[in-house]
């Protein structure tokens, strides 16, 4: 599927190279639009490709502190001069698959950053102890999310934003709830418009075993 799409991107592109001052601005910004369209449908692809990828393989249960994946995460967002994140210091330490779960921080933290209507940025990043579970949440100052919505922004493909507004393939959420709800956990939004939000999601204190491992183990048992 991306073949044909490069291909478009490169016929555009060397038209343009060939006819260069020759294309009236119409027509030019036609070129623009088929190249933007192309970006954005490889975007798409790679989002199906990310999510379906998503929990797929298991990997290695290791213990980490989840204050360092949270440092891990804003240091590869990179967050503007106007944001301050404040992380408490009850964020507890964990065994499980590190990747998965700053992949779960990098996409909330990221959304809490990038849908931000404010000129100064507020993000707290939080845990609590919730018994089996621990119980995480990222709430930010940002224009809330109406309470009809709740639901919308974890199906995949699915945004609450115009594409001229902010770009977004609509696949993070998703890959976000894949993700924690394979794990056993689980992710919902706590919001009012514009009131900011708070994602709170739900993570194993110890892991689940899976259908497979528990029917194996029931064959052993027999």
């Amino acid at each position: 599927m991306k073949a044909p799409l490069r291909a478009i991107g490169n016929l555009t592109g060397w038209i343009e190279e060939d006819l260069g001052d020759q294309l009236p601005p119409e027509v030019l910004e036609h070129f623009n639009t088929i190249k933007g369209r192309v970006v954005r449908m490889e975007g798409l692809i790679n989002g199906i490709l990310d999510y379906t990828k998503a929990s797929k393989n298991s990997g290695e249960l290791q213990p980490f502190e989840v204050s360092e994946v949270v440092r891990d995460s804003i240091d590869l967002i990179g967050p503007p001069a106007n944001a301050v994140i404040n992380v408490r210091d009850n964020l507890p330490n964990m065994k499980a698959e590190r990747v998965k779960m700053q992949q779960v921080f990098l996409n909330v933290i990221h959304n809490a950053i990038k849908y931000n209507d404010k000129e100064d940025v507020q993000v707290e990043i939080g845990c609590e102890d919730a018994g089996n579970d621990w119980k995480f949440f990222v709430k930010d100052n940002g224009p809330g999310i109406e309470a009809r919505y709740h639901d919308k922004i974890f199906i995949i493909f699915q945004t609450l934003n115009a594409r001229d507004e902010v770009e977004s393939r609509g696949v993070g959420l998703a890959i976000v709830k894949k993700i924690i709800e394979e794990e056993g956990g689980k992710i919902w939004v706590e919001s009012e418009k514009g009131k900011g939000a708070t994602f709170c999601f739900t993570w194993p204190k110890v892991k689940k075993a899976t259908m497979e491992e528990s029917l194996l183990a029931e064959d052993f048992m027999s």
